[in-house]
């Protein structure tokens, strides 16, 4: 049984590296807040093929870790990291909801002197119009954000 299923993961292995990381995955990481899970991830994202979704969730990922950290100097060091590289993917796809979705989720997380929380209004409105149309994956961290959340609730996600 026990090389059945060893058998399995290694011919598995080359599907989950090829169809880049799973989205279970990624938000798993972004949620718990588990450090070395969250190293784990960025490691993984970083030893593939560097595409828009990878590099975003990379960025969303390093800030998360920044809340991590204990030296303040380290913290703000990968927070900017991970700030540049969301940025640059909203940026450059403004209209990608699970980007912009990426970015509420910190900004209202990040603490106020960060001053990170300036398109909490913009990424609110995208995430609402957007939500019907999202993966169901992504729906359900969105509502799940929604549940504790100070600036979205579950009912601006309901059909209107």
């Amino acid at each position: 049984m026990k090389l059945r299923v060893v058998f399995f993961l290694l011919l598995s292995l080359p599907l989950i590296y090829c169809s880049g990381i799973n989205r279970e995955v990624f938000y798993k990481a972004f949620t718990t807040g588990d450090l070395s899970e969250i190293n784990s991830v960025i490691s993984t994202l970083n030893n593939e093929k560097q595409t828009s979704l990878n590099k975003a969730y990379t960025g969303a990922l390093k800030m998360k870790k920044a809340s991590l950290l204990t030296l303040p100097i380290e913290k703000l060091k990968v927070f900017k990291e991970g700030a540049l590289l969301l940025e640059k993917e909203i940026a450059e796809n403004e209209s990608n909801s699970e980007y912009r979705f990426l970015r509420l989720v910190i900004q209202e997380n990040a603490p106020k002197i960060l001053g990170y929380n300036k398109n909490i209004d913009d990424d609110r409105v995208v995430v609402v119009k957007s939500y019907e149309n999202m993966n169901s994956t992504l729906r359900k961290y969105v509502m799940s954000f929604s549940e504790q959340s100070k600036v979205l609730n579950p009912s601006d996600l309901s059909r209107k």
